[in-house]
């Protein structure tokens, strides 16, 4: 895909995230004053800000109508399985992945893996690792999501909008997806304390 077609691109998600009745039309109307968009919120960089939005909003319907019908309201769904892997199936996955990622003999990569733990207890610990390692949150957030939860499918996902340059906007659009699994995995009792989303990358 070459920069034309990734303008083309960005401009489509945008025209999607505008229109009535389309999922950042559903935040804002949860959100009302509170919605950050792009200004600085509690994660940090003002990229994560509709990503934050999206967690503040299903954080916000799910007091008033569980979780299921936090979903519902803002016209998500899930499916396949929602059967949650064990803490210490993810870390060994987790683990391997990152082993595979940075056993290359390159001795930049060896000291990446100097950093690896034997072993996560928690999936705070690996958002924090991922933190710690410049992750940035739209790689960490679906990866660890997807790793306790590897057969869950969103549907009615959209792209977030986004402002600055072309490659910011493409990543931003996925914030409203990022935001869906910061929320899940502290909803369904996964991740402990929201303070591990905070601080990374862009």
């Amino acid at each position: 895909m070459d920069l034309k077609d990734l303008e083309a691109l960005a401009i489509e998600n945008q025209k999607q995230a505008e229109m009535e009745g389309s999922l950042h039309e559903k935040v804002i109307q949860v959100l009302g004053d509170q919605l950050l968009g792009c200004d600085i919120g509690e994660w940090g960089s003002c990229q994560y800000g509709t990503a934050n939005d999206m967690y503040r909003a299903l954080s916000l319907l799910e007091k008033e109508r569980g979780r299921m019908g936090a979903l519902k309201a803002l016209g998500l769904e899930l499916k396949g399985h929602l059967t949650v892997m064990p803490m210490v199936e993810v870390s060994k996955v987790f683990i391997e992945e990152e082993k595979e990622a940075w056993g290359t003999g390159d001795p930049e990569d060896e000291e990446m893996l100097e950093n690896l733990p034997e072993s996560f207890n928690s999936a705070d610990e690996i958002f924090i690792y991922c933190r710690d390692q410049a992750w940035d949150l739209w790689s960490a957030a679906p990866a660890i999501g997807g790793t306790f939860y590897p057969e869950l499918e969103i549907v009615g996902m959209e792209a977030s909008p986004g402002v600055g340059p072309i490659f910011n906007v493409l990543a931003q659009n996925e914030n409203y997806e990022v935001g869906f699994w910061c929320w899940w995995l502290e909803s369904t009792g996964i991740v402990k304390d929201p303070d591990c989303y905070a601080g990374f990358d862009t």
